[in-house]
């Protein structure tokens, strides 16, 4: 799945925590992001993307 290789290469993570962060965050990449980069909720993460107009690197800085 594109998203969960996406999630594996931004956050160095393994299949299966991206598979999860995808899962808790309702499929959506960006919140996933945010959730994995900052370690908050769900919900906290869309106010933050919210906040900062989606922009992800607003929110977690740089991304590889």
């Amino acid at each position: 799945d594109r998203g969960e290789r996406i999630l594996m290469e931004i956050l160095e993570i393994d299949r299966e925590g991206a598979r999860g962060l995808l899962k808790d965050s309702d499929g959506r990449i960006k919140v996933a992001i945010v959730m994995g980069k900052s370690g908050v909720s769900r919900e906290e993460a869309i106010a933050l993307l919210e906040r900062e107009a989606g922009w992800v690197a607003r929110v977690v800085g740089d991304l590889p």
